[in-house]
C-alpha cells in the first residue's frame, strides 16, 4: 500500500514540475489504475483483518472452554481422606502403694453385761385328747348314756367314736340339715340321747351329756 502512495506522490510531482493545467488521457488511467488498485489493497486489508479478527475470537473461546474445564475438574472432591490407624495404647502398671502403718489398737474395753432375757409367755395348753380311742358303741341302745364320762368339754371326736354314722349336710330353708344314722337331723334336735346344738358343712357340735359339749368333724 506505501508503494502505491509513493506512485501517486511522484506523479502529482511531475504534472506540478510540468506546469501542466490539465492532466492527458495516459496520466489520467494510469491515475485510475493506480486508485483501483489502493482500493483493492484496503478491500485485502479488511478482509485479512476480519480474518484474524475471528481467528482471535476461536482462540479467547478456547482459552475461555479451557478455563472452565480445568476448574470443573479441580473443583470436585478428592478421595476422603485415610485416617490414620488407631495406636494402640498399653497400659502401664503402676505399682501399689506400700500399706500403711497399722494404727494403734486400743485397750480391748470389758463386754458389757448383757441385760436378762425376757420371762416367755406361758403357751396355751391344748385340750387334752384321748389317747385310745372309746369303742363304738350300738346305734340301737343310749348313746349318752354309753359315752357319759368318756369325753371331755370340747373335744374334737370323730362321729365312730360316737356311735355315729354321717350321710352327710345339706342346706333346707334357712339351715341345715344333717342326715345322722340314715335320719335327718335340725339343731336343737336328739338322736340317740345326744342333743345336736350347730350343724356346719364338716362339723357338727353335740352335746354328749352332763354340759360335756364336743365338736364331731367328718
Amino acid at each position: 500500500m506505501s508503494s502505491i502512495l509513493d506512485a501517486l506522490e511522484k506523479a502529482s510531482r511531475k504534472r506540478t514540475a510540468r506546469g501542466l493545467d490539465s492532466i492527458s488521457g495516459d496520466n489520467l488511467g494510469q491515475q485510475s489504475a493506480l486508485e483501483k488498485r489502493l482500493r483493492e489493497e484496503q478491500e485485502r486489508n479488511k478482509r485479512q483483518l476480519r480474518v484474524a479478527m475471528g481467528a482471535l475470537g476461536v482462540v479467547a473461546l478456547l482459552l475461555v472452554g479451557g478455563t472452565v474445564a480445568a476448574w470443573t475438574i479441580f473443583s470436585k472432591p478428592g478421595p476422603p481422606a485415610v485416617e490414620p490407624p488407631a495406636v494402640a495404647t498399653v497400659a502401664v502398671a503402676t505399682p501399689a502403694a506400700p500399706p500403711p502403718d497399722p494404727e494403734p489398737v486400743a485397750a480391748a474395753l470389758p463386754a458389757p453385761t448383757p441385760w436378762p432375757s425376757p420371762t416367755p409367755w406361758p403357751s396355751p395348753t391344748a385340750a387334752p385328747v384321748a389317747t385310745t380311742a372309746p369303742t363304738p358303741v350300738s346305734r340301737d341302745r343310749d348313746l349318752a348314756g354309753d359315752l357319759k364320762g368318756i369325753f371331755k368339754d370340747g373335744q374334737i371326736v370323730r362321729p365312730e367314736e360316737l356311735g355315729l354314722e354321717v350321710g352327710g349336710v345339706v342346706e333346707m330353708g334357712n339351715g341345715y340339715v344333717a342326715l345322722l344314722n340314715n335320719k335327718q337331723i335340725r339343731a336343737g334336735q336328739k338322736i340317740g340321747g345326744l342333743h345336736v346344738i350347730d350343724i356346719q358343712f364338716g362339723m357338727v357340735t353335740i352335746d354328749v351329756g352332763d354340759g360335756v359339749i364336743v365338736k364331731m368333724r367328718f
